[in-house]
């Protein structure tokens, strides 16, 4: 995402969560990264919580990936993936 303006796709308490977001869209090709929030960031948890940065130009078809993730838009071998991903906290403006 070098030279690329991010925006926060999502916030979420478990960083498991996130993981399997960022993996998700890492797979169609949509470059992200997770950031700690808080004390966590210092002390090497995720105690605050962490959010899922996409870049701007992606945000929307990120959204979308996520959205159809929990959706159940997802194969039936990937039900433990889907039941993880229930918890994630998207965020439609911010």
């Amino acid at each position: 995402m070098d030279g690329e303006s991010a925006k926060r796709l999502m916030k979420a308490a478990d960083p498991v969560l996130a993981e399997l977001a960022k993996g998700a869209l890492t797979e169609e090709g949509i470059p992200c990264f997770i950031k700690t929030r808080g004390a966590g960031a210092v002390y090497g948890g995720g105690f605050y919580g962490v959010d899922l940065y996409v870049p701007e130009a992606d945000f929307d078809r990120a959204s979308d990936i996520l959205i159809g993730l929990t959706a159940g838009d997802i194969s039936p071998e990937d039900e433990a993936q889907q039941s993880a991903m229930e918890g994630l906290g998207l965020l439609s403006d911010d």
